[in-house]
Parts: C-alpha cells; structure tokens; sequence
C-alpha cells in the first residue's frame, strides 16, 4: 500500500479544499508524492489541481515542482488536471488567475503537454456561451494557450473557441480567442 500513490493520494484529497485559500498551506507531499512510484490517476490530477489553484505563493510552487515531476515522467492526464482545474473554478472554490499562474509557470518549465492538455480542457469548459461574459482571468488562459498550441504542434477544434472568435468587437479577450483559434485550426479541415 505505501507504494501505491493513488491511494496515499485519495487519503490526502480531502484535507486540500481548506488549503486552496490558506495563506499557509504545506503541499509538499504532493511533491514528495510525484517523486515516488506505484500507480496513480484522477485522484492525483486532482489534488494537483488543488494545489496549483492554492493562493499561497509557495504552495502553488510546490505544486507546479510536483507538475514538472509527473512531466518528467508522463504519468499525468493534462486533460484531468485541466477538467479539475475547471470544477474548482466553475463552484467559485478557486481564481482562475491563479492556477492561469502556475500553468504558465509550469509551460515555461517545460511541461509543454501537459499544459496544453489542461488548457485545452479548460476552455471546453470554461469559456463563455453565446451571450455570457467570460469570468475574470480567462483572457489570461487564451494568452497562455497559444504558447503550449505552438510548442506541442497541436491542431484542435475547440467549438466554444470558434464561438467566441466570431464575435465582433476587439476586445482582449476576443482578440486572444481570435489568435489562438486561428492557431489551432491552420490547415485543420473543419465540418
């Protein structure tokens, strides 16, 4: 049991929610957990989550090292941090600025794929409906989205993105979602 990090994880998991807004969260046997072995999930991905959503500055830290870590050794599902990154952010448990942060902080560390991965999850899920005005911090998403498209080469529809750049008026966040989607989609045969 020691060596199955799943299950360590799930015992972890909830005693994180409480973390997200501490100014003193201790995340580090989420780090200390990357560095082990044994099997792990969606429960890993998403006390990950959890932690890259932490408003402490030094917790998020250590959740983008832990990140960086299953990078490393690509035993994490991007698209179930990004599913969970979105949960946390749709029930108001955490900023969208915030795991935007530690996403972008991971990219630039070089965990490309998974990045992409969560991001593009996130704005399946996040991004407004016709109508709807994006939440605060997604502008930020779009801007951090086209880093991971380029470094991992990735061509995707994403209808919600499609969307938002077909609507008129030039403001930031329509125009980032106008440049990514144009990025995404060059040479993609759409139907």
């Amino acid at each position: 049991m020691p060596s199955h990090r799943e299950v360590i994880t799930a015992w972890i998991l909830p005693r994180l929610p409480p973390l997200i807004r501490s100014r003193r969260a201790d995340l580090a046997p989420l780090y200390r957990l990357a560095c082990g072995q044994g099997p792990l999930g969606a429960v890993t991905a998403a006390a990950l989550a959890h932690g890259l959503a932490c408003e402490d500055d030094g917790a998020r830290g250590i959740a983008v090292d832990a990140l960086l870590v299953h990078a490393a050794h690509g035993d994490l599902n991007g698209g179930d941090l990004g599913g969970f990154l979105s949960v946390l952010v749709a029930a108001d448990m955490a900023r969208l600025g915030r795991a935007v942060t530690a996403l972008a902080d991971a990219l630039a560390a070089g965990a490309h794929a998974q990045v992409w991965d969560a991001v593009a999850r996130m704005l399946t899920e996040l991004l407004p409906e016709a109508g709807e005005r994006p939440r605060t911090g997604t502008t930020d998403l779009l801007i951090v989205a086209p880093t991971a498209a380029s470094l991992t080469g990735v061509r995707l529809w994403i209808p919600r993105l499609a969307a938002v750049a077909q609507r008129t008026g030039g403001s930031a966040f329509v125009k980032q979602a106008r440049r990514l989607h144009a990025l995404i989609t060059a040479g993609e045969e759409t139907a």
